[in-house]
Parts: C-alpha cells; sequence; structure tokens
C-alpha cells in the first residue's frame, strides 16, 4: 500500500483515547488574547512577519539595561 501512495485511515497517525480530553488553552498557560495576537501575527506573510520580529526584538533588546540597572537598584535597597 505504502508503495503505491496509499494509506489505511485511521490505522497512521496519533492514536486516540477515549478518555483522553483536549488540552485547553489555559491548561497550557496561554490567555487566549495571546493565542489571538500570535495567530493574527502567523497570518502575516513571510517577509512581514521577519519585519515584525525584527522589530519586536529590537525592543526587548533595547528594553533590557533599564531592567536590569533597576533590579540593581531594587537589590541593593534590600
Amino acid at each position: 500500500m505504502k508503495e503505491q501512495g496509499e494509506r489505511r485511515i485511521a490505522e497512521e497517525g496519533r492514536p486516540v483515547f477515549h478518555n483522553e480530553r483536549r488540552k485547553s488553552l489555559s491548561d497550557l498557560g496561554i490567555s487566549e488574547a495571546k493565542s489571538h495576537r500570535w495567530q493574527l501575527i502567523a497570518r502575516l506573510p513571510k517577509k512581514e512577519r521577519e519585519k515584525y520580529y525584527k522589530k519586536e526584538k529590537k525592543k526587548a533588546v533595547n528594553i533590557r539595561p533599564f531592567r536590569l540597572k533597576g533590579l540593581r537598584k531594587n537589590l541593593r535597597n534590600l
């Protein structure tokens, strides 16, 4: 069957257990807002998505030194 490109239905792939409950977003620690945002990003064309990632990465890098400075200051005050 595999040689001919055919496959048996329901015999291959992930097994289904009838007592298995599907995991929800909250089970995975993901809010609905984050899920929605990630889905919107995933729908962007590849070039736009890469541009978005670069912009967000740059923002994260620019914020980090200020956070570390504040953290050091707060630790000294303890």
